[in-house]
């Protein structure tokens, strides 16, 4: 089986449903490997057949035995899962993917090295993302930029999150933007950046959201208008998305695309000082604000903040405490 074939298969493909039980029985004593797949599969999942663990696992190791890298890996899921009520067993899941992985199942490799130790996991993933595996290609880029069982490499970071994103791969289409933002192992782009947060936004990535407002906040690759990055950044914290959440106090404590109200900024760095104490970040910003105060809006954030604590949602505390909508600052490019 090629390494492309053995990342396309399915386990439900596996399922033989045309022709009789005993056919493919017979066809698997004769020595055939597809059919023991086939056959120990069937019973696994007992599609037209009685369920049977025990069964399946014997036909499955003997289409192993033959090289089959689909049914290593079919065994590797029934020890790791405990399908059909059987027990776990990592030690075996481990063993029966790291032999999937060596006859060229992608998959099997991705899983050995997300499941093994993280400095010999590099080297499960490039099995992985050799074959095209857009997961392990994301996996193997993130290794190289943070030295993850390497030395720190750009370069090759950039090189192998190009290609899962090029596969969709959210998590590596922001991740590369990342790299053009900061000119690591690229040039620096801000172009490029902001085009791959857009594709990563596309596909749901929070943090890419985040980072495309503030590139249209500052105007990095994209036209800059305030007052749209700071609608894309307070759509965001409804979701209760932290960073997004200090990003809209960070709007209303400069006026950035909203009226400067310092008292609203300090009122959500007091909100968040106060869910997450540890948090020293918001906890030096809600220091270095209360400086600057006057005791009457001092008053009005710990009331707004009292509110905030009350409903659960900073924006929608807002909504109702500026009067159900922030009152915008006039949209600008430059």
């Amino acid at each position: 089986m090629s390494l492309a074939q053995a990342q396309a298969t399915r386990l439900e493909d596996l399922i033989e449903t045309e022709g009789p039980l005993e056919e493919l029985i017979l066809r698997a004593e004769a020595g055939e490997t597809n059919a023991q797949l086939k056959l120990g599969v069937r019973y696994l999942d007992g599609k037209d057949v009685e369920q049977n663990s025990l069964t399946a696992i014997t036909w499955l190791e003997r289409a192993s035995q033959q090289g089959s890298a689909q049914a290593m890996f079919t065994l590797g899921n029934i020890y790791y899962f405990g399908l059909q009520g059987l027990q776990e067993n990592r030690t075996k899941a481990l063993s029966w993917y790291e032999k999937a992985a060596k006859v060229g199942h992608p998959e099997a490799a991705f899983r050995r090295a997300k499941l093994g130790h993280s400095f010999e996991a590099l080297s499960w993933f490039l099995i992985a993302a050799n074959a095209g595996h857009a997961s392990a290609q994301y996996e193997a880029g993130m290794a190289y930029y943070q030295g993850r069982g390497t030395s720190t490499n750009y370069p090759e970071a950039a090189r192998w999150l190009k290609a899962s994103a090029q596969q969709q791969s959210p998590e590596a289409s922001f991740a590369l933007g990342m790299l053009y933002r900061f000119g690591q192992g690229v040039p620096q782009d801000y172009r490029e950046a902001f085009s791959l947060f857009q594709t990563a936004t596309k596909l749901g990535h929070q943090e890419a959201i985040l980072q495309a407002g503030l590139a249209t906040q500052s105007g990095r690759g994209t036209p800059q208008d305030r007052f749209a990055a700071f609608k894309i950044i307070r759509t965001l914290a409804k979701t209760g998305h932290l960073e997004s959440i200090i990003e809209l106090a960070n709007c209303y404590e400069k006026g950035l695309g909203v009226k400067k109200m310092p008292f609203v900024a300090h009122s959500v760095y007091n909100y968040l000082a106060t869910k997450y104490p540890y948090y020293q970040l918001v906890v030096d910003k809600r220091s270095a604000l209360t400086t600057t105060l006057s005791s009457s809006d001092i008053n009005k954030s710990q009331d707004l903040t009292r509110y905030m604590l009350k409903v659960e949602n900073v924006v929608d505390a807002l909504d109702i405490a500026l009067l159900d909508k922030p009152t915008p600052i006039k949209r600008h490019s430059l």
